[in-house]
């Protein structure tokens, strides 16, 4: 421990970040930087000690220690003889190795230590070894090399010329700086996670591992090649490549990367101190632009920045958006040149030699410097507890493919340029066998072996095989008599009973196509879908119009059966209707062919066995009721669950242990509601049940209960992953065989294609979206050829003319090859199973008289419902959840409503959902603060108000993060020394990294202070 300080001055703002920073180090040489020299020839310690006391005695950070002193943190400078070298004499080299080592290791304390630390091993007369350890927080690269070469002037004897004593970002912020910061962050996003890249811990770990990688000197000639054609260095030239990289491993096409800056003025370059100004540039990666482009965008880019860069972005920080993550996520993958370190010494041979840290200052800093040979080297370091060396691996072999293409190629669109050299996102599943010749086929084998065993079962009761054939032949007949054509299609707006298989059957059989509704929905509704579906009849259990016939499940013994007419290839097996973008329903039209894949898929994994009832439950008008109602081509008998069942969590239970119900086919949200009662009665019942559970997103909690379930061998489950375009089911996993939610592995006959926004399989592992081939794949939209066009394009992969169906939906292949569901590339989202458009139901609230304008956002998280924003008058606010109930399905009346002003608009005109989404955030805030509480006040009260203080905002709730309300490392030093100087705890720096939750952090302080 050194001596007392001489003076005394605040910290500057990067001096408190790096100190914070510092705190939650568990190693504390996290921000150390050794640097080893070999010195080899007469080398006197005394007159090297007295250099580096020169350069030490004339730089202030080389003496300085930091003290927190109520809310600031100050600089305590010591005096200009304090000692930071040391001569140490080992017996050997070997000793010398090991007390280097050692001393490398050794952590500065900020608080006790000054940051530089100079160590002389002498291990012969002529032979020593020069240790120069500093911390970051006295130094950056070219402050290293200004002392470097004052310790080499001193040492020759040179008079040390006199230095300007002047400050970094000292002054007002220039307007235009602010300006400019704040449009170059709105809307800025870190980098996503790499392919296999693991969560952020918090705090930090900063344990990190070293990759490093050479381009030869021909390809370190063509990127300067690249670079001057383009206008630009070569490290903008590296920089829009490693950006077009990680972009084709993350998905993203607006990149973030941290650039140091020198961060000083022309008056200050010779100067010793914490100087670099780490800074956020952007680029946006449009892949249609040529190699040279994208390079020349990207030193407009870097220029830009460097003209602002003289500011440290700490002290404008509470000024500008805050981004998702933080501004540290940010600056979280860096890119820099590295310069070898060169000292000079009279008379004394001097080799540099590299000594590298396991830490990780950064998830993944590519830093690089030139070679003596002409060639480049990569020197990667990175996260080890996010990060494995395979994934850098792959990541800097794809930048060195990118630089030899790019090179050779400048001027050819990167589009055209190879993805990737390594595995790339395409799983393709064989067919499942012989496929069923066709629908008449299969029934009349049903029916021949089955004809006496029961079909259907109801609340009526049961209806065998050859009873069901009757029926469905005399109201065939029917239809043959009311005119009804192959071809045409007739609307089903059944009750939930054997009405519904009646109808089916029988407009199947008239080669005609049936419609799918529900019958519970609102007449108006199912006289839009019948309309835009273009059915000339409607079977309905209830029937009332003109154009509705009754459907009747009874057949007289002695009435003559009629033959299934032909189903020409290409005929529609059924038309099934879809929330739309475009604000109006879509209809999807799916042929016999695809029926035939998804029943021959579904049979190949054993679950279209005739001795095991299954379950109708879906909704007749959902896509999900598909796959439960083809296996009745089978022989597989199913229990229809009507109304009053399926919403009655003790009435579905019973159905399914009273009619011995072997699967059960349900919505997560759905098994949620009866999952522990249904356990308990199977395991009272000594049985067992397979779920199929599909329909939605299956989370995480419900993923776990299910497994566990599964183990105790009650239940055998099952995740069913499909869109309606594709035939109901494109993917499943038995949840026994991974223990993190997945969409598991294609059907058999499906390709599953995990590809960019050019149509090109991403690398193995990163996001895209989810394309499905094969003969699930549907025949588009009714009457939309654009629509259809847009969603069902050409087979890329396959390249025989096949189309393929892009799901919108965002995947990504983990390493266990199975797929994981990650979200939409839209606005689209899944409730209650349904797939919903928030734009149809603009549409239809814009419909009322009374609402001038109105926006619609999904809430995010597992369990999304939707939020109404209206302009209108609150009495009309109130109305509209009864007057939308009569115009749309139950799952598209909105939970919450909210009546606004104005609709907030973005630079395009767009609803800036963003500013609507923040505003929900504060109202659910709002809805729980933190409470009064009588007496002294604890400590979730004094945390709450050093947050409404520091965060500048009038409520804070329990369960809010620190950093989501746009807390960060700066704010953090205050609120840690007001929890401090009320609470009386001594709460490490860390804590709040550690518990950024309200509630969780106040807990954290009453445990301390209770063992005070």
């Amino acid at each position: 421990m050194i001596g007392g300080f001489v003076e005394r001055e605040p910290a500057t703002a990067a001096q408190q970040r790096l100190w914070l920073v510092d705190q939650q180090c568990p190693r504390g040489i996290e921000f150390s930087f050794p640097y080893l020299f070999e010195l080899h020839g007469p080398c006197d310690p005394a007159r090297l000690a007295d250099a580096i006391a020169q350069v030490v005695a004339r730089h202030a950070p080389l003496r300085t220690t930091f003290a927190l002193h109520d809310e600031t943190l100050e600089q305590h400078i010591h005096p200009a003889a304090t000692a930071c070298f040391a001569l140490v004499e080992p017996s050997d080299a070997d000793e010398a190795d090991a007390l280097i080592a050692d001393e490398v290791t050794t952590p500065f304390d900020l608080a006790r230590d000054v940051p530089l630390r100079v160590r002389l091993y002498r291990i012969g007369e002529r032979e020593h070894r020069l240790l120069v350890n500093v911390h970051h927080v006295a130094t950056d690269g070219l402050s290293m090399q200004v002392m470097l070469d004052e310790i080499a002037a001193a040492h020759r004897g040179d008079d040390l010329p006199e230095l300007l004593m002047s400050s970094a970002g000292e002054g007002p912020v220039p307007p235009n700086v602010l300006d400019f910061w704040q449009r170059t962050t709105t809307g800025a996003m870190a980098p996503a996670g790499l392919p296999g890249e693991r969560s952020p811990r918090r705090p930090p770990a900063f344990s990190g591992q070293w990759f490093d990688l050479e381009l030869s000197a021909a390809d370190t000639t063509g990127l300067d090649r690249l670079a001057r054609a383009s206008g630009g260095s070569l490290y903008s030239a590296l920089f829009a490549l490693l950006a077009v990289v990680l972009g084709r491993r993350t998905g993203q096409t607006d990149l973030v990367l941290g650039v140091p800056f020198s961060g000083r003025r022309s008056d200050q370059e010779r100067l010793i101190g914490f100087f670099v100004n780490l800074l956020p540039v952007r680029l946006r990666v449009d892949e249609r632009m040529a190699p040279r482009q994208l390079c020349a965008a990207a030193t407009d880019a870097v220029t830009a920045v460097l003209e602002h860069s003289t500011v440290p972005l700490d002290r404008i920080v509470d000024r500008l958006p805050r981004p998702e993550g933080g501004f540290g996520a940010l600056l979280d993958v860096t890119l820099t040149e590295e310069q070898t370190p060169r000292l000079e010494l009279s008379g004394i041979e001097v080799v540099h030699h590299d000594l590298r840290l396991d830490v990780a200052r950064y998830r993944l800093a590519v830093d690089y410097r030139r070679l003596p040979s002409g060639g480049l080297r990569f020197e990667v370091s990175y996260a080890k507890d996010r990060l494995t060396r395979a994934q850098v691996a792959e990541l800097m072999a794809d930048v060195a493919t990118l630089v030899r293409t790019a090179a050779a190629a400048p001027d050819r669109p990167l589009a055209t340029q190879p993805m990737t050299g390594g595995p790339v996102s395409v799983l393709v599943e064989p067919e499942p066998g012989t496929m069923p010749e066709a629908l008449a086929t299969l029934w009349r084998r049903a029916v021949e072996r089955h004809g006496g065993r029961v079909a259907v079962i109801d609340r009526a009761g049961e209806l065998t095989f050859a009873g069901l054939d009757r029926a469905t032949a005399a109201l065939a007949r029917r239809l043959r008599g009311r005119g009804l054509s192959p071809g045409q299609r007739v609307a089903l707006s059944c009750a939930r009973n054997r009405d519904f298989f009646v109808a089916l059957l029988a407009v199947l059989r008239c080669g005609a196509t049936p419609v799918l509704l529900d019958a519970g929905h609102p007449a108006g509704r199912r006289a839009e879908l019948v309309r835009r579906s273009g059915a000339v009849i409607t079977l309905s259990s209830a029937p009332g119009g003109p154009d509705e016939m009754p459907v009747s499940s009874t057949a007289d013994d002695d009435e003559d059966s009629i033959a299934w007419t032909d189903r020409p290839d290409g005929s529609l097996a059924y038309v099934v209707c879809t929330s739309g973008s475009t604000g109006t329903p879509k209809c999807v039209g799916v042929e016999d062919r695809n029926l035939l894949r998804l029943l021959a898929s579904l049979d190949a994994l054993g679950f279209a066995d005739p001795s095991r009832r299954l379950a109708l439950n879906a909704s007749l008008g959902f896509d999900a009721s598909v796959q439960q109602w083809v296996r009745v081509f089978a022989g597989c008998p199913v229990v229809i669950l009507d109304e009053q069942a399926r919403l009655d969590p003790a009435e579905l239970v019973g159905h399914v242990i009273r009619h011995d119900v072997a699967e059960l086919d349900i919505s997560p949200r759905h098994l949620d509601a009866i999952l522990d009662p249904l356990v308990g009665e199977l395991c009272r019942a000594g049985r067992s049940l397979r779920l199929l559970v599909g329909g939605e997103a299956l989370p995480a909690p419900l993923w776990t209960r299910l497994r566990a379930a599964t183990e105790e061998g009650l239940l055998v489950c099952w995740n069913m992953y499909g869109p309606t375009e594709t035939t109901v089911d494109a993917s499943v996993c038995p949840l026994a065989m991974s223990e993190e939610p997945t969409i598991g592995l294609p059907l058999p006959g499906v390709c599953a294609y995990v590809l960019d926004e050019w149509w090109r399989p991403v690398p193995a592992g990163s996001p895209g979206q989810l394309c499905l081939a094969g003969d699930g794949v549907g025949r588009g939209y009714l009457d939309a050829p654009g629509m259809t066009a847009r969603t069902f394009v050409a087979d890329p992969v396959a390249a025989d003319g096949s189309r393929m169906y892009a799901t919108g939906d965002r995947v990504r292949i983990r390493p266990d090859g199975l797929l994981e569901f990650l979200g939409r590339i839209d606005d689209q989202v899944k409730i209650n199973g349904h797939r919903v458009e928030p734009h149809e139901l603009e549409v239809v609230v814009l419909g009322h008289s009374g609402v001038t304008a109105c926006a619609v956002l999904a809430d995010p998280g597992p369990d999304p419902q939707l939020t109404l924003f209206a302009v209108c008058p609150q009495p009309i606010l109130d109305s509209l959840p009864d007057w939308l109930a009569a115009r749309v399905p139950g799952y598209l009346v909105p939970r919450r409503l909210h009546r606004v002003a104005t609709i907030p608009l973005g630079p395009q005109g767009k609803v800036d959902r963003a500013a609507l989404q923040e505003a929900t955030g504060r109202l659910v805030s709002a809805e729980r603060p933190v409470p009064a509480e009588p007496g002294p006040r604890g400590a979730a009260q004094v945390i709450a108000e050093a947050w409404r203080e520091v965060l500048r905002t009038a409520e804070v709730g329990e369960d809010d993060d620190f950093f989501s309300l746009g807390g960060h490392s700066l704010l953090a030093i205050r609120v840690i020394a007001r929890v401090r100087k009320e609470m009386s705890v001594t709460l490490p720096i860390s804590s709040i990294f550690t518990f950024p939750v309200l509630r969780d952090l106040a807990a954290h302080v009453e445990l301390l202070r209770s063992r005070t």
